[in-house]
């Protein structure tokens, strides 16, 4: 048995959307400012949208797939969800960058990815 799907706290009749829902659904509780999520098909996208959020999918390597997040070759990434773009601007400079152990291609570089704010 599958536990019940995340719905938004503004309508209990309606999901939050796809895997990261329940990150979504905790930002428009107010349970947490702002929360990363994943999307690779629309699972930070949709729930942001569901919940009346800023949800964005950075370009791929913006935010480092280490270690051992997600999918390092497919089109899966990290990105925030938060009430404002200013917020989800700050958690994208706080995500982004390149780790030591980063899978991706070019993890070795020395390019310094730019701040949004």
């Amino acid at each position: 048995m599958s536990p019940p799907p995340a719905v938004t706290p503004r309508d209990p009749r309606r999901t939050a959307g796809g895997s990261s829902g329940g990150a979504a659904a905790a930002v428009t509780a107010g349970l947490v400012p702002l929360a990363p999520g994943s999307d690779g098909g629309g699972s930070i996208r949709i729930p942001a949208s569901c919940c009346g959020l800023v949800g964005l999918k950075p370009t791929r390597g913006r935010i480092s797939a280490a270690p051992g997040y997600g999918d390092p070759v497919g089109p899966a990434t990290a990105g925030p969800l938060a009430r404002t773009v200013r917020d989800a601007a700050a958690l994208l400079d706080v995500m982004a960058g390149r780790r030591v152990s980063d899978p991706s291609p070019g993890a070795t570089s020395s390019r310094v990815v730019p701040r949004c704010l």
